[in-house]
């Protein structure tokens, strides 16, 4: 082989070599984005047909070659950390999801946990808004009950001031009914003597009157009260014998086994009115006493009010009641017209005395003319009394002109109501 075809040969081998390092270059996986075209590349062609590249091209491309790969170590280097940071960066995408997940997560959670905390923090609102109003009205309740406890202390207070004041009185009046205060010399007496035999009582000591009947029923007994009930006549006279020797006054004594019952019966009681019923039936005593408590009250009627009371007498009889008027007097004048009475009926009326009761069915005991005589005494007032038998009764008040009633109206000289 010649020298010639030596170098050709080397040439060749180096030209090969040269194109598969240029290729390596320019090929897609270099990643160095540098393409070159050889073709664009000066070219040198010699005397046999053959590329000839001077020193100064060789050199420049082996530079370029030089340049070409270390930017492909670089790129590659670029990429391979390039590669490393897109892995990290998955990865942190990656955690970051899932922290964001934990995250909402745990939003949610506190979200639900902040919606039930609200439901209980609005019931907790109401249950303190009730509670508010709760005490509001305890308050108010406590001072109602606050009031009424100083009102019943106060009360309790009173009430011990009225019991210790009622003790006192009880005290007296046990010690008066002890000592038989109230009662007659004579009727005193005989309930003391304990000597005497057959003694039951007064008579206003055996029977109970219920508070609201207590006037009408004292009106009614009138000086009843004081009389001694004894268990038969020779009771009562034993007594008697024994005022009279000690000079001791009168009493008047009822024997019970001598008196009888005198009740009315309300079916021969014919009125237009109504009436609240008889007196004996409207207390209580012992059923030993009831001939006596009958005899004396069972024939007194007792009515609610005067209006009745005048509707209860004798039917189409009437009542007038009218004045008269001077400088000096007033005078009343009540004038019923029934049967009246004589004047010796009227001279001789006293209490207890009731004249034709046999004849006449009455109620009452003669008391009415006797009380009104001393009320007109105490009062300083003049009381006549006129009647014609079988037609009136007539009574007349004269009352004395006060001086400081000078100044009021006169009324006129005469006035009266027909009942």
């Amino acid at each position: 082989m010649n020298v010639d075809e030596a170098y050709t040969q080397d040439k060749r081998s180096y030209d090969k070599s040269m194109l598969g390092i240029l290729a390596m270059s320019t090929s897609p996986d270099a990643n160095c984005g540098v393409v070159r075209d050889l073709t664009l590349e000066p070219k040198i062609i010699g005397p046999r047909g053959y590329i000839e590249i001077n020193d100064d091209n060789l050199e420049n491309l082996k530079d370029e070659i030089i340049n070409l790969l270390n930017n492909k170590q670089d790129a590659t280097s670029k990429l391979s950390t390039l590669n490393a940071n897109k892995e990290n960066i998955n990865l942190r995408k990656e955690t970051i999801d899932l922290d964001i997940r934990e995250i909402k997560y745990k939003i949610d959670k506190k979200i639900e946990e902040v919606s039930k905390a609200s439901a209980k923090l609005e019931d907790k609102t109401k249950s303190m808004e009730s509670l508010k109003n709760d005490e509001v009205k305890t308050n108010n309740d406590f001072n109602i009950l606050l009031n009424k406890s100083n009102n019943i202390e106060k009360q309790i207070q009173d009430s011990k001031y009225s019991l210790n004041d009622y003790k006192s009185k009880l005290n007296i009046y046990i010690e008066m009914e002890n000592h038989y205060e109230g009662f007659n010399k004579g009727v005193k007496e005989v309930l003391k003597n304990k000597n005497l035999q057959g003694i039951q009582g007064a008579l206003g000591q055996v029977i109970e009157v219920p508070s609201k009947f207590e006037k009408s029923i004292e009106a009614s007994l009138g000086a009843y009260m004081q009389n001694i009930i004894t268990n038969d006549e020779s009771s009562a006279k034993f007594a008697i014998n024994y005022l009279k020797k000690n000079n001791l006054g009168r009493v008047t004594f009822l024997p019970m086994n001598i008196i009888k019952s005198n009740k009315i019966d309300t079916r021969n009681i014919k009125v237009g009115t109504s009436f609240i019923g008889i007196a004996s039936d409207l207390i209580k005593f012992d059923d030993k006493y009831r001939n006596i408590i009958e005899n004396i009250l069972g024939r007194t009627i007792i009515i609610d009010n005067i209006d009745n009371a005048i509707k209860f007498s004798y039917p189409e009889k009437t009542i007038e009641i009218y004045s008269k008027e001077n400088a000096d007097t007033y005078t009343l004048v009540i004038k019923n017209y029934g049967r009246g009475m004589t004047e010796e009926e009227i001279n001789n009326a006293s209490p207890f005395i009731q004249h034709n009761r046999s004849y006449y069915e009455q109620q009452g005991n003669g008391l009415g003319l006797a009380i009104t005589q001393r009320i007109a005494d105490f009062y300083n007032v003049k009381l006549e009394m006129h009647s014609v038998k079988d037609s009136y009764l007539e009574a007349v008040l004269i009352f004395k002109k006060a001086v400081q009633l000078n100044n009021y109206p006169h009324y006129p000289n005469q006035n009266f109501a027909v009942i």
